[in-house]
Protein backbone atom coordinates (compact mmCIF):
# COMPACT_ATOMS: atom_id res chain seq x y z
CA UNK A 1 0.00 0.00 0.00
CA UNK A 2 2.91 2.81 0.95
CA UNK A 3 4.38 1.90 -2.19
CA UNK A 4 1.49 3.01 -4.66
CA UNK A 5 1.02 6.07 -2.78
CA UNK A 6 3.91 7.79 -5.29
CA UNK A 7 1.49 6.78 -7.85
CA UNK A 8 -1.87 8.15 -6.08
CA UNK A 9 -0.06 11.89 -5.35
CA UNK A 10 0.80 11.43 -9.30
CA UNK A 11 -2.44 11.00 -10.25
CA UNK A 12 -4.15 13.94 -7.92
CA UNK A 13 -1.33 15.79 -9.22
CA UNK A 14 -2.19 15.16 -13.14
CA UNK A 15 -5.85 16.02 -12.04
CA UNK A 16 -5.58 19.15 -10.22
CA UNK A 17 -3.41 20.21 -13.22
CA UNK A 18 -5.94 19.00 -15.87
CA UNK A 19 -9.01 20.74 -13.91
CA UNK A 20 -6.10 24.19 -13.56
CA UNK A 21 -6.17 24.20 -17.30
CA UNK A 22 -10.02 24.13 -18.14
CA UNK A 23 -10.44 27.17 -15.24
CA UNK A 24 -7.42 29.38 -17.00
CA UNK A 25 -9.37 28.96 -19.82
CA UNK A 26 -12.49 29.44 -18.62
CA UNK A 27 -14.12 26.51 -20.31
CA UNK A 28 -16.96 26.26 -17.11
CA UNK A 29 -19.92 25.63 -19.18
CA UNK A 30 -20.72 24.27 -22.77
CA UNK A 31 -20.55 27.41 -24.18
CA UNK A 32 -17.20 28.20 -23.50
CA UNK A 33 -15.88 24.57 -23.88
CA UNK A 34 -12.64 23.26 -25.75
CA UNK A 35 -10.69 21.22 -27.23
CA UNK A 36 -8.77 19.32 -24.73
CA UNK A 37 -5.63 18.85 -27.27
CA UNK A 38 -5.22 23.02 -28.17
CA UNK A 39 -4.32 23.01 -24.14
CA UNK A 40 -2.02 20.27 -23.89
CA UNK A 41 -4.27 17.83 -22.47
CA UNK A 42 -4.05 14.04 -23.94
CA UNK A 43 -7.53 12.06 -23.56
CA UNK A 44 -5.54 9.57 -21.55
CA UNK A 45 -6.45 7.32 -18.24
CA UNK A 46 -7.21 10.28 -16.18
CA UNK A 47 -8.35 12.25 -18.35
CA UNK A 48 -11.10 9.49 -19.12
CA UNK A 49 -11.52 9.39 -15.43
CA UNK A 50 -12.33 12.67 -14.93
CA UNK A 51 -14.81 12.62 -17.68
CA UNK A 52 -16.28 9.13 -16.50
CA UNK A 53 -16.73 11.06 -12.91
CA UNK A 54 -18.52 14.00 -14.42
CA UNK A 55 -15.95 16.67 -13.57
CA UNK A 56 -15.22 16.94 -17.20
CA UNK A 57 -17.90 16.77 -19.46
CA UNK A 58 -17.93 16.28 -23.08
CA UNK A 59 -20.02 19.46 -24.80
CA UNK A 60 -20.36 19.16 -28.75
CA UNK A 61 -17.60 18.17 -31.48
CA UNK A 62 -15.24 17.02 -29.51
CA UNK A 63 -15.30 20.40 -26.80
CA UNK A 64 -14.97 19.34 -22.98
CA UNK A 65 -15.90 22.04 -20.30
CA UNK A 66 -15.48 21.92 -16.68
CA UNK A 67 -18.17 21.30 -14.15
CA UNK A 68 -17.47 23.09 -11.10
CA UNK A 69 -20.30 22.24 -8.95
CA UNK A 70 -19.65 18.61 -9.53
CA UNK A 71 -15.85 18.93 -8.77
CA UNK A 72 -16.41 21.02 -5.63
CA UNK A 73 -18.90 17.84 -4.34
CA UNK A 74 -16.61 14.86 -5.68
CA UNK A 75 -13.16 16.51 -3.94
CA UNK A 76 -15.43 17.12 -0.59
CA UNK A 77 -16.77 13.79 -0.67
CA UNK A 78 -12.89 12.38 -1.33
CA UNK A 79 -11.59 14.74 1.65
CA UNK A 80 -14.43 13.17 3.77
CA UNK A 81 -13.37 9.73 2.92
CA UNK A 82 -9.72 10.22 3.75
CA UNK A 83 -10.60 11.84 6.63
CA UNK A 84 -12.30 8.65 7.95
CA UNK A 85 -9.73 6.40 6.45
CA UNK A 86 -7.37 8.50 8.73
CA UNK A 87 -9.35 8.47 11.44
CA UNK A 88 -9.86 4.61 11.71
CA UNK A 89 -5.82 4.45 11.27
CA UNK A 90 -5.24 6.52 14.58
CA UNK A 91 -7.92 4.54 16.39
CA UNK A 92 -6.15 1.64 15.54
CA UNK A 93 -2.55 2.67 16.30
CA UNK A 94 -3.93 3.98 19.74
CA UNK A 95 -5.54 0.52 20.33
CA UNK A 96 -2.72 -1.24 19.35
CA UNK A 97 -0.24 1.50 21.75
CA UNK A 98 -2.37 0.81 24.72
CA UNK A 99 -2.60 -3.24 24.22
CA UNK A 100 1.19 -3.16 24.01
CA UNK A 101 1.37 -1.11 27.39
CA UNK A 102 -0.87 -3.63 29.18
Amino acid sequence: MISSSPAIFAVMATQKKIISVFHKAGATNSVNAIFPEEHGIHQRIIFRKLVRDGIIVQAYQGRYYLDELREKNVGKRRRDIIGIILMVIAIIVLIAFLWQTV
